[in-house]
Parts: structure tokens; sequence; C-alpha cells
């Protein structure tokens, strides 16, 4: 949808500020939409590093 608006004419800082959204991340979604590797690859499921520790969770 963001890549949408901007390949349609908007500028970066008008499609940051209609959407209050950092426009330099706007410009490597772009960016990224663009190049040749493939854009957006993760599954949206979050993961926790061993680095994070929870206050009662168990050991992994």
């Amino acid at each position: 949808m963001i890549v949408d608006l901007l390949e349609s004419g908007q500028s970066a800082k008008q499609v940051s500020e209609d959407y209050q959204l950092n426009a330099n991340m706007i410009r490597r979604w772009r960016r990224e939409h663009h190049s040749s590797k493939e854009s957006f690859t993760g599954k949206g499921t979050p993961s926790l590093r061993k680095c994070f520790k929870i206050p009662g969770a168990l050991p992994t």
C-alpha cells in the first residue's frame, strides 16, 4: 500500500506525514521493493532470543 502511494507520485515526506511513519523507513521499503532481493520476507512471528531474560520463564 505505501509503496503504491509512492509509485503514484506522492513523495516519501508526504506519505510519512499522512501515515505518521518515518520517511527514511518509507524510502527503505521503496528501495527493498525495487531491489532484486525479496522484500518483507519474515513470517510475522516474533521470536525471543536467549539474550532476553523474562522473570518466571522456564529456561530454554
